[in-house]
């Protein structure tokens, strides 16, 4: 999220600016990326569930779509920074083309005009 270019990698659901080199997804967070010929990758992502919202959710579970199918569901039960990496079947792939990444939190924390998921650092795909 702190490359100058995380505006375009973003179809929804984040906050427009952080104060920082990350960013907070919000109720439906969709992401887009580019991706080549593979024939096997994992979608990776860093990103913190802070305490102060945790103590409004509670245990979170966060579903994971490729081009609107999912692909994996993991329950996070601690507030705190997290790493995912899961693969991705290549059935749900467009390749050569973009394609979407939707990370969709089953509770959010409300600041009065906002639904706070949680607080992105990094996404994307490895081989």
């Amino acid at each position: 999220m702190a490359d100058p270019d995380a505006d375009s990698y973003i179809v929804q659901g984040f906050r427009d600016k952080s104060e920082g080199p990350w960013r907070w997804a919000l109720d439906h967070p969709i992401l887009r990326f580019y991706l080549p010929q593979v024939t096997s990758i994992n979608f990776n992502m860093q990103f913190t569930f802070p305490e102060q919202t945790f103590r409004q959710t509670g245990p979170v579970t966060l579903t994971f779509l490729m081009n609107g199918h999912p692909f994996d569901q993991v329950r996070y039960t601690t507030p705190g920074e997290q790493h995912y990496a899961h693969p991705v079947p290549v059935n749900l792939l467009h390749l050569d083309a973009l394609n979407t990444v939707a990370i969709e939190p089953d509770r959010t924390a409300s600041n009065g005009s906002e639904k706070l998921g949680f607080v992105l650092t990094r996404a994307g795909f490895s081989e």
